[in-house]
């Protein structure tokens, strides 16, 4: 059987969000690199592409 997330589907979640004062064009190009989130989150000491290229 193909897991499809649907048992966490009524689960509680947690959300956080935060102000960042500078503009999305400058900002994105940083959170959308994904070779930069060993250096940025503790959470995320490595990275493996599964899939195509990062």
């Amino acid at each position: 059987m193909e897991w499809t997330g649907a048992r966490y589907a009524d689960k509680p979640t947690a959300e956080v969000s935060t102000w960042i004062d500078a503009a999305p064009e400058d900002v994105w190009p940083v959170v959308s690199d994904i070779s930069l989130m060993p250096e940025l989150s503790p959470e995320a000491p490595v990275r493996r592409v599964v899939r195509g290229r990062p």
